[in-house]
C-alpha cells in the first residue's frame, strides 16, 4: 500500500513497485496551496463515480490505482479492496480530487492534520491581511 506523508508544505503519495508499474510514476505530490478540504469516508468505494475513463488499473471493488475520469471529473487513486479511506479536494490542480484507502488508524490523524491545515489557509485567504484580501 503506498506511503502517504504530509510534512507541512507537501502531500506526498509514494507508490510501492507494483502502484508504479500500474500508474507509470513514483508519487503523487500535492503542494498545500493545492489542498481545497478533505473528508473521510467510512466505504471510500462510494466516492469512485461510475462509468469512469481510467488510465492505471482497476477492478470494481477490489483495487483502483491511478487516474479516474469522467467527463466532469479527474481523480487520482489509489484504493485497495473496501473500508475506509480519505477523499482529498483540490484547487487549481490538473486532479479535481485524491482518493485513498487507508485504515482508520492512518486515515483520522493525516484527516485531521490536512483539515486543520486547509482550515487555517481557507481563513488566511479571507481574514485582512491574508492572501484573498
Amino acid at each position: 500500500m503506498a506511503h502517504v506523508n504530509f510534512d507541512g508544505l507537501n502531500l506526498r503519495i509514494t507508490l510501492v513497485p507494483p502502484e508504479r508499474r500500474a500508474v507509470h510514476m513514483r508519487e503523487f505530490v500535492v503542494p498545500r496551496a493545492n489542498l481545497a478540504w478533505v473528508r473521510h469516508a467510512p466505504d471510500i468505494w462510494v466516492e469512485v463515480q461510475h462509468d469512469i475513463g481510467l488510465m492505471g488499473l482497476g477492478f470494481p471493488g477490489i483495487l483502483l490505482w491511478g487516474t479516474a475520469w469522467t467527463r466532469h471529473r479527474r481523480d487520482f487513486c489509489v484504493l485497495h479492496g473496501p473500508g475506509p479511506g480519505l477523499v482529498i479536494g483540490l484547487r487549481d490542480h490538473a486532479y479535481d480530487q485524491v482518493l485513498l484507502s487507508l485504515p482508520d488508524a492512518e486515515a483520522w490523524p493525516l484527516f485531521a492534520r490536512l483539515r486543520e491545515v486547509t482550515t487555517e489557509d481557507a481563513r488566511g485567504a479571507t481574514e485582512p491581511g491574508g492572501t484573498g484580501t
